[in-house]
């Protein structure tokens, strides 16, 4: 067994038991979009129910506001709103499993 591949295969475990990804319409994510609209709390609560149904996950928004807190099945975790890189200008959602308390 080739030792990168099980740092490789642990690191995505560890990363897609912590964080989710939740991708935003076009017109909220991308600035240079003429009918860009940013993502404020609001479209940011939506753009996660939209995840949660897709996904078949159950869903309770803890707090609509910032820090947007949201229970995805049993896990509790936070929006974050994000740049994409420089190559790919816009915005997504970063949603942090939080610690239980």
């Amino acid at each position: 067994m080739n030792p990168l591949n099980a740092v490789k295969r642990a690191i995505k475990k560890l990363f897609a038991s912590t964080l989710r990804f939740v991708e935003l319409d076009d017109e909220n994510s991308y600035p240079e979009d003429k009918k860009f609209v940013y993502p404020n709390a609001l479209i940011q609560c939506v753009a996660i129910e939209k995840y949660a149904l897709s996904n078949k996950i159950p869903f309770i928004f803890l707090s609509k506001e910032k820090p947007i807190t949201v229970k995805l099945g049993k896990d509790v975790y936070e929006a974050e709103l994000t740049r994409r890189h420089l190559r790919t200008q816009g915005y997504y959602i970063v949603l942090h499993k939080m610690q239980e308390q």
